[in-house]
Order: structure tokens, then sequence, then C-alpha cells
């Protein structure tokens, strides 16, 4: 797909389906019924059920395994939901791999899905390792207790993204439809009775669709360059890239960000480090400008942006001055000392852009 998407001039980077409603949308239905799954208000089981019916039509092929499909979806929906946290550790391949041919793409995400893998691929060819695990038990069953309130978390922090996205009413409108549609699998999951148990399934089904279009109906905000959480203690101005050279010619050290709300990285980022008391003090020295651009939504130019660096995914910051005009670029998790250290390279120290 990435592959499809490079030949074809369209933007790619690391985490941009998180910049789309429809995707945001499908993946907080998706989380809002495994967890109704986890708490046991309805199964995903037996030889009768679409999905087993669907996944045996698919692998029937197969010869003893019946279930590819299933681990394949399993391992993309981990993948999918992953990217806004592994930016960190597979930013700067995951970089190299969109910036090369093809055939790089192809071998390094090779790579890394093998090494998601690794776990299993050890117990499948030690399979004593698997008398390690935990044995099932009771135990199991506050486990996915817990896991499903982990899966509701997860869905609200998308509604949160989604907010942002569509405006806070579509994101309360996609909320109330799952909250429906999950009210009604309850219900239907008490009844006895055949015919209830079919309306309560109708109006779950209709609530669970009303989420999923709801969006559709919706009106975007207004864009802005800056993010949402740029009324913290830090005076970030607007991203405006064709500026800098004007100020680095004026004396001034220029510090840019590249963030969104859904990467948690960024967020991590800005509270441990951007936003200490030590570093808001040294920030607000007059030579020195902080631009901040918000990559919540599509936007080319911040696209375009990161790719003139040969980075195709955020947390992206860079530092520019008098003595580094194509700018010091910092690791994608940030430090006291690495931020101190690049704009003290940008203004005394002769620097070129480096990883």
């Amino acid at each position: 797909v990435l592959i499809a998407i490079k030949l074809a001039g369209g933007s790619i980077g690391w985490g941009i389906q998180f910049q789309q409603p429809l995707f945001l949308t499908v993946m907080t239905i998706i989380l809002a019924l495994f967890a109704l799954n986890m708490w046991g208000l309805f199964e995903i089981n037996g030889s009768d059920n679409l999905g087993t019916a669907a996944n045996d039509v698919i692998n029937q092929q197969e010869k003893g395994g019946r279930h590819l499909s299933s681990h394949f979806m399993t391992g993309m929906f981990a993948t999918l939901l992953a990217t806004p946290c592994s930016a960190p550790f597979l930013g700067t391949a995951v970089g190299f791999a969109l910036a090369g041919s093809s055939f790089d793409i192809i071998w390094i995400f090779t790579l890394l899905g093998v090494g998601l893998a690794i776990p299993y691929l050890a117990i499948a060819l030690q399979p004593r390792l698997a008398h390690a695990l935990p044995k099932p038990g009771r135990w199991m069953s506050v486990v996915k207790a817990v896991l499903g309130l982990a899966l509701v978390g997860t869905a609200i922090w998308l509604l949160s993204i989604l907010a942002v996205q569509i405006g806070l009413g579509g994101a309360i409108a996609v909320g109330v439809g799952l909250v429906l549609g999950a009210i009604f699998v309850w219900a239907r999951k008490r009844s006895q009775n055949l015919r209830p148990r079919f309306v309560f399934t109708a109006l779950a089904v209709t609530g669970f669709l009303v989420a999923l279009f709801a969006p559709g109906f919706s009106k975007p905000p207004a864009h802005s360059s800056l993010s949402t959480a740029a009324t913290g203690p830090l005076d970030w101005q607007t991203f405006a890239p064709k500026t800098i050279p004007a100020l680095i010619a004026d004396g001034k050290t220029v510090f840019v960000d590249v963030t969104a709300e859904w990467c948690v990285s960024c967020q991590v980022n800005k509270k441990l480090v951007l936003e200490t008391a030590e570093l808001a003090e040294f920030f607000a020295n007059d030579d020195i400008i902080l631009m901040q651009a918000d990559w919540t939504r599509p936007d080319p130019e911040i696209a375009d942006y990161l790719a003139s660096f040969g980075r195709y995914g955020i947390p992206f910051n860079a530092v520019f001055g008098p003595n580094a005009p194509k700018g010091v670029l910092l690791s994608e998790l940030l430090s006291r000392d690495a931020v101190l250290d690049a704009i003290k390279d940008a203004r005394s120290v002769a620097g070129l852009a480096s990883n």
C-alpha cells in the first residue's frame, strides 16, 4: 500500500492514518466491540459465526492453518494502533524506508514484521517456553475485565483526537452512538427470549451505525497550524518555515516543533522536557523563537517540510541559528541536555542538518 501511494505521488508518513476521521471512527468502534467482548456481553465463536465462516472460506485452501487471516488481522490491528508510540523506536528506520526505493520499503518493513513476531517464533522453535506462561484460571476473568477498561480508555483517547478533526459535537455524536450500542448489547445479553434479543441486536447495530456515519454530518473546526496544547507555558509562534532564514539573519535562534494530538511521544516530550520550568525559562530568552506545526490533520506543507529533512513521521524537532542555518535535528525522544546542546550548536558552532 505504501509503495502504491508513493508511486502515485501521495504523501506518506508513519502514523498519518490518525489524521483521517474515518480511520479514527472505525478504530473507536472496533475497540468498543472488543471491550464488550472482553466483558462477556457477546462472544465471537462457534462454527456458525459469520466471522468464522468468512475466515474458513478465505483459508479453505490452507492445510492446518485455517485461521491465518485472523492472525494477520490481529497483527495489522496492533501495528496500526501502535504507530503513535513506536515513532521514537522506528522513526529512523521508517524514514529511511520511505525515502528510499520500493525495495527498501519491502525489506525494512519485512524486518519490522519479523521483529514483532520474534516472541511467537521463539515459542514455536522452543515449545518448552510456553510452560513458563501462566496457567489458565479465574485470574483470566480479572485480566479480561482490566483489558476491557484499557480498550475503553483507548477508545476515549481516540474520541478526543476525533474531536480535533471533526469538532466536539461530532465526537460526542460518535460517543453517544457507541454508548447506545453498548447498552443494547448489554440488554440483549440479559434477555432470554428470541424476539427481544433480535430487537436489541437491531438497535445495537443502529447505534454503532450512528457512530460510524456521524462524522459525515459534522463540520470540521477551522484549521490552525498551532496545536491545541500550545496554550501552555511556552510562547509558540505559528509555523512559517519561509520566515526562518530572515529570523536567522536577524540573529535569532529558531526551535521548530512538529507535533500532533495523536502523537503520544510528542506529548511526552512536551510534559517531561520542553515545558519544564528550566527550559521554559530558557526559551523565554529574547533571541529564541519557538515555532510549532500541528500535524493532527493532513497538511501538505508540513508533510513536504518533514520530507525535506528525510523524515516521514513525528516527533520532529530542529534548531536553526546563525551558525546552523540548515538546522540541527534532534532525536525523536528529547532530553534537556540534547535541547540545550542543539541550541548552543546553532548559536556558536557551525552545524549542518544531522540526525
